[in-house]
């Protein structure tokens, strides 16, 4: 019978011998969206080159210092930011997302990756000083 599903996708197998939260996180972490990030400095495009691809992707964008604005989180700490991303991600009816200037730093990155999905891209926008 898996033969079968293995023409039409991913078939991903699932160890029911661990505990049940083990379980339940590995199929959490197989229905999130995909992610995708873009980063870069200030004025060198990601937002341009963000809209184009998601729109031309059909993926969801998410401005990560828009979000951090619309839920209060500035000046709170890595944990409390990244947490309330991923409830925000799960919530998404989007297959994949688009996030501009997210991990803002190594510990967001790192906590992210463990607690929710490796993005499938990382971006990184750069251009010289004069350009930008």
């Amino acid at each position: 019978m898996v033969d079968l599903y293995k023409k039409f996708g991913k078939v991903r197998h699932i160890d029911a011998s661990q505990s049940i939260a083990k379980v339940y996180e590995e199929t959490r972490k197989a229905v999130l969206p995909q992610v995708h990030f873009i980063l870069g400095p200030p004025r060198s495009g990601k937002k341009t080159l963000g809209a184009q691809l998601a729109e031309r992707t059909n993926m969801a964008n998410l401005h990560f210092d828009q979000f951090l604005k619309e839920h209060n989180l500035f000046g709170k700490d890595d944990e409390t930011i990244v947490n309330a991303l991923i409830s925000h991600l799960v919530s998404q009816a989007a297959p994949r997302v688009l996030i501009y200037d997210f991990p803002q730093n190594e510990a967001q990155g790192k906590y992210f990756m463990k607690n929710c999905v490796t993005p499938q891209n990382v971006f990184y926008v750069k251009c010289s000083k004069d350009d930008c």
